[in-house]
Order: C-alpha cells, then sequence, then structure tokens
C-alpha cells in the first residue's frame, strides 16, 4: 500500500490490484466527516470539541492514520516529523490541548520530545503512541513525563484515552 499520494480524510491509500491503482477507502473516516453527529451517542465524538492536538510520528503512514482518526472525531491536528518539529510547533501554538507521539524518531526521540515539554509550565496530556511495548519502554516513558503509554494501535482505545486525559487535564 503507498499513503504517499492519496491519503486523507475518507481514504488510507493506494495499492495496485490486476496493474490498476486503487484507492484504499477509510469508510469510518469518510462518514465521521460527512455526518459527526452518528458518532455523538458513543460519546466519542463529543469530548474532541475542537481541540488541538499535536501528532508526532517520522512514518508519515502512522502519522496520516494517527491524523486522520482525530480529525474524524472532530480535533484540530497538528503534525510533525521528529521531536525537534514538534518542539518547534509546541512552542509556537500555546492552544495544543494534548500531544500523541511516536517515542523512536530520529533527531529527538519521544522521550526527549516529553522531557522538553514537561521543562515548561505546561500540563498537556502527552500519550506515547509506540510499537516498543517493553516493562522498560513503559518505565522510561513514564519516568520521562508521559501521562499514558498505548501500543501501536487500538484506535477506540486511543480515542478513549485521550477524551479521558482531556477531560480530567488540569485547567
Amino acid at each position: 500500500m503507498d499513503d504517499s499520494g492519496f491519503a486523507g480524510i475518507g481514504v488510507k491509500g493506494t495499492f495496485v490490484f490486476k496493474e490498476k491503482s486503487v484507492l484504499m477507502i477509510d469508510l469510518e473516516g469518510f462518514v465521521g466527516t460527512l455526518k459527526p453527529e452518528w458518532f455523538q451517542s458513543s460519546g466519542r465524538l463529543a469530548a474532541a470539541s475542537g481541540a488541538r492536538v499535536l501528532v508526532v510520528d517520522d512514518s508519515p503512514f502512522f502519522r496520516s492514520k494517527v491524523a486522520g482518526i482525530l480529525m474524524a472525531q472532530g480535533y484540530q491536528v497538528l503534525e510533525a516529523g521528529d521531536g525537534v518539529e514538534a518542539l518547534a510547533l509546541f512552542r509556537a501554538n500555546g492552544d495544543i490541548a494534548a500531544m500523541v507521539t511516536d517515542l523512536e524518531m530520529p533527531l529527538m526521540d519521544g522521550l526527549e520530545l516529553t522531557r522538553k515539554v514537561r521543562a515548561t509550565p505546561s500540563l498537556i496530556p502527552i500519550v506515547a503512541l509506540t510499537s516498543l511495548a517493553s516493562e522498560h519502554d513503559h518505565q522510561a516513558g513514564m519516568e520521562a513525563g508521559v501521562s499514558a503509554f498505548q501500543v501501536k494501535l487500538d484506535e477506540a482505545e486511543l480515542l478513549d484515552m485521550l477524551r479521558k486525559l482531556l477531560e480530567n487535564r488540569p485547567a
């Protein structure tokens, strides 16, 4: 699958079938964009209320996937491909409500990014969304200041976790 040319809300990417490029539809993202009220009864969309979330991942595929999931639920999303870019966006945008970050990235990893954000007065929730699953990785994330830890990628769990963190954040 190639997500570089056509990925976005309602489209996951493309693949080749019988020597022809075919768009792969993200049905939930598409419907959630057109009919967000269909998702309100589950409580998922109601918590988003336009909150701005910074999504940080060096993989364009995962970054686009997570951004699409969040946008379909009503979140505003900023995207960064590494910790250096994310820190610059964080410093330039004082209205970021939460951050979802990978831990393994070039230039500045998610742990260092979290430490730098925690060195500021900001108390935003930071979700580590990573393929690292060991107890050591989890402990390192918590010591750096991560609010929650999730192995990639359970969409419903991510949305529920983010909703709870935003509901319980300090004023």
